[in-house]
């Protein structure tokens, strides 16, 4: 999928990307790690870095889609759940407490420091010059990004 729009996506591999979105338990890209692979490097890593940290702060920057496997496990969601539980906006900031290989979700997918658009109570979304970040809607929407 890299290079490529989400709605090209979308239109080329549509069952894909409903698992993606919603069941990515269900889902497998050939060539890729399956998700237990991923979530175990990446939970891994998180370990390693705060073992190698102890009583200092450490920022971690990744995909949406790794933070937000990497917080719904440690928030108790399995990988069926994952598809349900929240998406971080871009730049939003999340914060783990480590005791040990104990890792502990304090707050996730803080978005405050962002341009508030909309109407009063919208999800806020990431500004950037000329291009405004949203959700997909599908598959309602699949016409509009297909074209």
């Amino acid at each position: 999928w890299a290079d490529r729009s989400w709605g090209e996506v979308y239109c080329r591999w549509q069952e894909e990307m409903e698992h993606f979105t919603n069941r990515p338990d269900l889902g497998h890209l050939e060539g890729e790690e399956d998700l237990l692979e991923d979530r175990g490097r990446v939970l891994a890593a998180s370990r390693i870095s705060a073992a190698q940290h102890t009583g200092e702060t450490v920022a971690v920057f990744s995909h949406g889609y790794v933070l937000r496997m990497l917080l719904s496990y440690l928030q108790g969601y399995s990988l069926e759940e994952l598809g349900r539980t929240p998406t971080g906006d871009n730049t939003a900031v999340s914060l783990l407490e480590a005791e040990g290989d104990a890792l502990r979700v304090v707050f996730r997918d803080d978005n405050s420091h962002l341009q508030r658009l909309g109407e009063k109570g919208e999800r806020p979304r990431c500004v950037e010059p000329v291009v405004l970040f949203a959700p997909l809607r599908l598959p309602e929407r699949a016409e509009v990004f297909c074209a």
